[in-house]
């Protein structure tokens, strides 16, 4: 065919298609295009082409300044101009349909062919020249300001849907794609554009039926929104909304995919990360508690529900302080204000020391306590973290130390003055006397303090007490031990351990322990915390009570006063008999 060089209008139509247009115009089939020379100042897309916005675009591709119409049948109308915003090059395209008049068809074409003399660069008078078919009338001033604010509309509707970062879709009431923006492209993968292939199949099997409710529920024109997995791997929110015809129907669908693929990555990997910190927070031996700016506790671990007997939702529209800490030991209200913990947020800074703690059963406690303020990124303060550790055990060590650094002090002050006292009023004829009677007597002050020393001066048993002292002097056949458990108190073991040595002394010089012959049965009793000791020495002749009292008789009635007991002797001609009786106010098995 010879090039067109004259007609302004190019129709561009099937091969078994025409279209009647009473205005000078030439008619091609698609594959003709090449040999077309010049550029019309319209093209019209004629009745018969499948892939009209194809067709479309490669026109304009070839004469940008050209004007574009198409032609289409009027139940694909509405939804090729729903399609055209979404499309590259083709938001100003004019679309009628075909059963239009010879009237209405010249109309629009001279006016599309006037637009185009005066404005070869002006982009698409989509909305207008449609509206030309009921308002012919308008004046051409008004007409050339309304399609100048519709084409920058359409530049900036465009710009908005290249370079959106979320997937845009228009779809029809089935969920089949009209069109697409290049970020739903991303998502979906190849051969999506232009396809007009169902929404459906670019999700996974599992999440076809969410994603199905919603684009139905969007079709009888309620809005909703859903996650679900797509093919390509991706994890999506899908939004749906429905699009309004020019008569108020439901035309089409409006649908948004937003990726939320390393969202859902990183809530994964953030609950991995709680989980790990509550499993070491719970399995810490202090507790921890978090409190935000009104001082409520946000956050317990699990040792901190079981020092103040709380739970976290226990806590909850009060400060934390007037939960755990809002009474002082004697009684008297502890005001928030003064509270040093509290003090971390207001003053941010740490705070560490001492306080006494309420139980949740009413109970005063003692705890350290180290409190630090929370900042944020702009180092400004949020909320204060608070360490508590149970010191009551530490609190009855530390008096349980006083006390025996005191008891100490105060035996070893006695034991001195013991000493002193054995050493001045010992009296022997001899120096070797003289020794032996002192070392024998500081060997069983010495054995006294060992006995208390092994139950860290809690006291001692009976028997070992009076088995130690004998068993230094008599030999193991030669005596007797009978009596039941009895566990002395630590003020006690002292004064009976140098009573016994005494009497033991006594038997190896002048009773049991000095005859072939002799024995000695020693037996106690306890009876309303009154323990009877008896000390019986048999197998002697002719014993006789010494004329005067010596030292070791006078040092027995001094240590008896200290047991504040009594203690009374029998002289017997066959031995000694020796009642010792006393208050033991600690008793029980030892």
């Amino acid at each position: 065919m010879a090039p067109l060089k004259t007609a302004r209008i190019l129709v561009i139509a099937g091969e078994h298609a025409s279209l009647a247009l009473p205005l000078p115009n030439e008619q091609v089939l698609p594959h003709q295009l090449a040999e077309v020379s010049g550029a019309p100042d319209v093209v019209v897309i004629g009745p018969g082409i499948q892939r009209r916005t194809s067709a479309g675009r490669q026109a304009l591709q070839r004469w940008p300044t050209s004007k574009l119409l198409f032609v289409a049948p009027a139940a694909e109308v509405e939804k090729l101009r729903l399609s055209l915003p979404f499309i590259p090059d083709l938001a100003g395209a004019v679309v009628v349909a075909d059963t239009a008049t010879e009237r209405e068809y010249a109309s629009i074409v001279t006016e599309l062919m006037d637009v185009a003399q005066r404005d070869r660069a002006t982009r698409g008078l989509y909305d207008h020249l449609n509206s030309q078919m009921s308002h012919l009338s308008v004046g051409r001033a008004a007409l050339q300001q309304r399609s100048e604010q519709l084409a920058l509309a359409e530049r900036y509707l465009a710009s908005v849907l290249e370079f959106a970062p979320q997937g845009l879709i228009a779809a029809d009431l089935q969920g089949r794609v009209i069109s697409l923006n290049d970020a739903t492209a991303a998502l979906l993968g190849p051969g999506w554009a232009g396809s007009e292939r169902n929404l459906l199949d670019a999700f996974t099997e599992p999440a076809q039926g969410a994603v199905e409710a919603i684009l139905s529920a969007a079709a009888l024109g309620r809005n909703g929104r859903c996650e679900a997995e797509l093919r390509s791997g991706a994890m999506v929110e899908i939004s749906a909304a429905h699009i309004l015809g020019r008569a108020g129907e439901i035309a089409g669908l409006s649908i948004a995919l937003l990726d939320i693929s390393e969202r859902k990555r990183m809530e994964v990997a953030l609950a991995e990360t709680n989980r790990r910190l509550n499993a070491v927070l719970d399995n810490a031996s202090v507790a921890i508690f978090l409190m935000d700016e009104r001082h409520q506790c946000l956050y317990m671990n699990s040792a901190a529900e079981r020092l103040t007997g709380y739970t976290l939702q226990e806590t909850f529209g009060r400060p934390l302080h007037a939960v755990i800490h809002h009474t002082r030991p004697d009684g008297s209200h502890y005001a928030l204000e003064d509270c040093p913990i509290d003090r971390a947020f207001p003053e941010n800074h740490n705070e560490q020391g001492e306080e006494v703690f309420v139980h949740k059963d009413g109970g005063f406690y003692p705890v350290a306590f180290t409190a630090s303020p929370i900042r944020d990124d702009n180092s400004r303060t949020v909320g204060t973290i608070i360490e508590v550790r149970d010191i009551s055990a530490e609190k009855r060590n530390e008096a349980a130390r006083e006390l025996l650094m005191r008891e100490v002090d105060h035996r070893s002050r006695n034991v001195l003055a013991v000493a002193q006292s054995i050493v001045q009023l010992t009296r022997a004829e001899q120096l070797k006397d003289y020794k032996d009677v002192v070392l024998g007597r500081i060997q069983a002050l010495a054995r006294a303090q060992g006995s208390l020393a092994r139950t860290a001066w809690e006291g001692a048993r009976l028997e070992e007490i009076v088995s130690d002292a004998i068993e230094a002097l008599g030999s193991p056949g030669a005596y007797e031990l009978t009596g039941p458990s009895v566990k002395l108190a630590p003020e006690q073991v002292q004064p009976l351990s140098m009573i016994v040595h005494e009497l033991a002394t006594n038997a190896s010089k002048y009773g049991a322990f000095s005859s072939v012959n002799g024995s000695l049965h020693v037996t106690w009793s306890l009876i309303q915390s009154r323990l009877t000791l008896v000390w019986r020495e048999r197998g002697l002749q002719s014993l006789q009570q010494p004329e005067r009292r010596g030292f070791g008789s006078r040092l027995i009635a001094d240590l008896t006063r200290q047991l504040q007991g009594e203690v009374t002797y029998d002289w017997s001609a066959e031995g000694l008999t020796v009642q010792l009786v006393f208050l033991a106010e600690h008793v029980g098995g030892a």
